[in-house]
């Protein structure tokens, strides 16, 4: 993978596919980056933050006062960048609003907190099977579904939505004005009912960052199909916990981030 614009983006290898013209071969494109961020405050750790590599000191300047940890804005005295680290010195800390933050990981889902590189660390340690294998015609059927099935969506363009579906038939849906919010519900209904996860394809509405991809991993879903954009967190997540990541399945075209081999060779026409 080759960074650029930057560090906004980076260029990774993706199999692109599209039905209507018969095309299905390899290029290179940009993926919008997104990295930890590590903050500190008065040299101790605050959190880590899954963001853009850019405008990190008003990122963390930001992220201080609003979420109240440093009490006004005359407050701080100093910010420094060192690479993929802020560190913020300030004359006065809420330390209940410092507590309440303090080492977590901030993904980009609505700033929802996980342990980004230990559950990654331990996904490792049994990737997904292989042996799954879908048309690329089925999950772009998958993809025009989810989007029939959005009715709050089309209403008010407020909301996104997620599916699960299995051997082809969708199993659980849901929209939410949150993107995780709703793969969580999508995947909930199908384990209240112990629909068998292994062979399920997640289909969503919003980007890929790294916290969705998990969600399909740790539930042992092998793929991961959205409407929109990956970010470069998802496509490693995927990579490593052995999630076939589909992105940008828009009428008869798709891209596909990670683990290609589950989606089976266009036939020639």
């Amino acid at each position: 993978m080759e960074t650029n614009l930057a560090g906004a983006a980076m260029k990774i290898k993706t199999r692109k596919i599209d039905l209507d013209k018969n095309l299905d071969r390899f290029e290179y494109e940009n993926v919008a980056v997104e990295a930890p961020i590590k903050v500190f405050l008065n040299g101790k750790h605050l959190a880590t933050v899954m963001a853009s590599p850019q405008n990190l000191a008003e990122m963390a300047f930001g992220l201080l006062i609003d979420e109240g940890v440093v009490p006004q804005p005359g407050d701080v005295v100093n910010v420094s960048i060192d690479k993929n680290e802020v560190w913020v010195e300030s004359r006065r800390i809420n330390l209940d609003r410092f507590k309440s933050i303090s080492a977590g990981v901030i993904v980009t889902s609505c700033s929802s907190r996980t342990d980004f590189h230990r559950v990654i660390e331990e996904l490792k340690m049994s990737p997904l099977p292989l042996e799954q294998r879908v048309e690329a015609s089925d999950i772009l059927g998958m993809a025009a579904e989810l989007v029939k099935r959005s009715v709050t969506y089309r209403s008010t363009r407020g909301v996104h939505s997620a599916a699960l579906f299995i051997d082809g038939a969708m199993e659980g849906f849901a929209e939410d004005v949150g993107r995780h919010n709703a793969v969580d519900k999508a995947i909930g209904s199908c384990l209240m009912k112990d629909a068998p996860l292994q062979r399920a394809v997640l289909v969503t509405s919003g980007r890929q960052p790294a916290d969705i991809v998990l969600k399909a991993a740790r539930c042992r879903i092998p793929i991961s199909v959205s409407l929109r954009a990956p970010l470069s967190s998802g496509v490693y997540a995927a990579d490593l916990t052995g999630v076939t990541l589909i992105c940008f399945a828009r009428g008869r075209r798709m891209n596909v981030y990670s683990h290609p081999e589950r989606i089976n060779p266009l036939r020639t026409i």
